[in-house]
């Protein structure tokens, strides 16, 4: 087990940041399709910028230049307003040299136009373009941005996905590999609500986050340069104000991270209490307390409302920050460029057209952001409970070299103490001496809490033993060897029959290696479930439902049973399995018990004593005392004692 999780803590992480380069660095491939086509997605943004100018530019100077060669009508009329009727004015020289019409445009601010056969260009990688051109130019620019940007979310949600399926299988690898002790410290509806909706949060985040904060560093950097080259005076003016709302945004984030996660904090234990009423929902039906219950809910989702409403009013500043702010900075181009170049209107016109296409390329990404960083104290907060199972490291070291092949039937325990881990000072067993011997029937008997159960925990190793040894074959520590190959020698049958979601074959080879149908059959039978699983619906492919909810207490013990018939373990560790069972069922059940225990070491946790009446030797526990009394049925209950006492209780 070590190696696993020695490999496993390589996905860990307490940043979405460095699990998102991790996914880089093992997808590098996709990474680097996805940086080449955002790139030329950010360079093409920008672009957009340049081409927006050139349009404005060649806009004006053609509206000018129709002024001028319109046969000079409409400029004699504004002469005749200006100067008197009559007044003309010829330009006939001056549109004869398209250099000196060039000149005039430059003198208006309109640079760069070239006039040719009376069109108009302006120039780019010693091309000349139209006005259609640079439109042309324009369009196939939007329709490359569109394929790249599919191509690049493509990529990154693969490393996304690739990333979330890893967290998620080694969420469940963690859980699967947590000593039994770690069940009883957290909620089952926790644990679950970490497989399913914590990883989910961080996967939908990794797709769309990372590939929106690269667009926003390419395009607004690169607007940023573009405006600054083409105006450093109003560039600085207007992103001095974008970045102080960023500022304060972020300010804004770290702000309510607290309040945030506390109402993620409420609505994760309010689901984990409605996980739990549902699966108690017995105990509300036969005690009559579904209106309490519906009235608790009621006032506590009223207050997680209360909480949420307030973590909407918080996060919702973020939204009101980055679009009332930003989005009212497209206009502080033309509010700057008054102030600075007063008087000159044909320029302020160009470089606020200008602006405010960069203006829009930098904002625009910005108004994703703002979902991104309303959702990114939700994320963070799934993080740490992931990383809570990550980090909860297994005190139990499973996998080891060597394997027990050869299992004798002997077991014994020297000098055995055991605590549980949360209650270290409190011993349940103390200095504990026993031994087992092959084929033979022992049963601890004792009231609650005496630790009999333990006994079979320490057997299962759920536990290890605080103190002491527990050893196989006579000379083997069970600590020595790999876990799995311990199993496979043992069988358990627990008071609850433990059946999973699957069909009468799946539940009865679940954990059985090497198996027939036909030793299935044989197994069935032995247990008397074949006619039972005959008669289902698709035989022994028939479905059972959650728990094995279809089928009642004896009919679930039975097929527990045929699952131990076909395993055929050497050591049968039998836990109050009868004990939830009525006295009908309870015969009908030990009746099989009694044939699976033939041939094998058998240790049972009894309730019922009438069940162990043929053991082999009966340990008497009793709570702070450990072992007591022990001997035969017949000894135990022929003189004064607790067990005697139980008996007669029973009776």
């Amino acid at each position: 087990m070590q190696k696993s999780k020695n490999e496993f803590n390589k996905l860990k992480s307490n940043t979405i940041g460095k699990l998102y380069l991790r996914g880089l660095k093992e997808h590098w491939i996709l990474a680097t399709i996805m940086f080449i086509f955002m790139a030329l997605v950010a360079y093409c943004t920008v672009f957009n910028i340049r081409i927006a100018q050139q349009l404005v530019i060649l806009l004006s100077a053609k509206n000018m230049y129709s002024l001028l060669t319109n046969d000079n009508q409409i400029m004699d009329k504004v002469m005749g307003e200006l100067v008197g009727e009559g007044t003309t004015m010829d330009l006939s020289g001056l549109l004869e040299d398209p250099q000196k019409v060039s000149n005039v445009f430059s003198m208006m601010g309109l640079e760069g136009v070239i006039v040719k056969n009376n069109q108009l260009y302006t120039k780019m990688f010693m091309f000349e373009f139209t006005i259609n051109q640079w439109i042309y130019y324009l369009i196939g620019n939007i329709l490359f941005i569109v394929v790249a940007m599919y191509i690049a979310y493509l990529a990154n949600g693969f490393i996304a996905q690739y990333q979330e399926t890893a967290l998620r299988q080694n969420v469940v690898k963690s859980i699967l590999e947590q000593d039994i002790h770690f069940f009883k410290e957290n909620k089952t509806g926790n644990i679950i609500s970490s497989v399913v909706k914590d990883v989910q949060v961080i996967g939908d985040q990794l797709k769309v986050a990372p590939i929106i904060v690269i667009y926003i560093f390419g395009s607004s950097f690169g607007a940023l340069g573009f405006l600054t080259f083409l105006d450093w005076k109003i560039s600085l003016s207007t992103f001095a104000l974008i970045a102080g709302v960023i500022v304060i945004s972020v300010i804004v984030i770290f702000a309510i991270r607290k309040p945030v996660a506390n109402t993620a904090k409420i609505e994760r234990n309010l689901n984990n209490d409605v996980n739990e009423k549902i699966q108690t929902v017995r105990l509300v039906k036969s005690t009559g307390t579904w209106n309490e219950e519906k009235s608790a809910f009621i006032d506590r989702y009223q207050k997680l409302d209360k909480s949420k409403r307030l973590s909407i009013s918080l996060t919702t500043m973020i939204a009101a920050l980055l679009i009332g702010g930003i989005g009212s900075f497209t206009l502080a181009s033309i509010i700057f460029g008054q102030f600075i170049y007063s008087g000159e209107s044909l320029k302020i016109l160009i470089i606020f057209s200008t602006f405010t296409a960069g203006v829009f390329v930098m904002v625009t990404p910005l108004f994703q952001l703002k979902e991104i960083l309303e959702k990114v104290n939700a994320a963070n907060q799934s993080l740490k409970n992931i990383d809570h199972i990550l980090n909860s490291n297994s005190v139990i070291d499973v996998d080891k070299d060597r394997k027990i092949d050869n299992f004798e039937g002997q077991i014994e325990f020297r000098n055995v103490d055991f605590s549980y881990p949360d209650e270290s000072d409190k011993k349940v067993i103390s200095n504990i001496n026993l031994r087992f011997e092959k084929n033979k029937k022992y049963a601890f008997v004792g009231p609650s809490g005496c630790g009999k159960s333990t006994i079979a925990k320490l057997l299962l190793r759920f536990y290890d033993v605080s103190n002491g040894e527990l050893i196989l074959n006579g000379n083997t520590n069970i600590k020595d060897i790999d876990l799995k190959s311990w199993l496979a020698n043992v069988g358990y049958v627990d008071q609850e029959p433990q059946i999973i979601s699957g069909t009468f074959t799946e539940n009865i080879t679940y954990g059985v290696e090497n198996w027939s149908m036909d030793e299935v059959y044989r197994a069935a039978k032995k247990a008397r479930i074949h006619d039972l699983i005959m008669n289902s619906s698709e035989g022994y492919n028939t479905v059972l439902f959650e728990s094995g909810s279809q089928l009642s207490g004896g009919q679930k013990q039975r097929l527990v049973i045929a699952r131990m018939f076909l395993k055929n373990p050497k050591l049968l560790i039998l836990d109050e399995a009868t004990s939830a069972l009525d006295n009908l069922v309870e015969a009908e059940i030990q009746s099989e018990l009694e044939k699976l225990m033939v041939g094998r070491t058998t240790i049972s946790i009894a309730h019922r004593l009438s069940t162990i009446k043929d053991f082999d030797k009966i340990f008497v526990l009793e709570p702070n005392k450990g072992i007591t009394d022990c001997g035969t049925f017949d000894q135990l209950v022929s003189k004064t004692g607790i067990f005697k006492t139980l008996f007669e209780l029973s009776n």
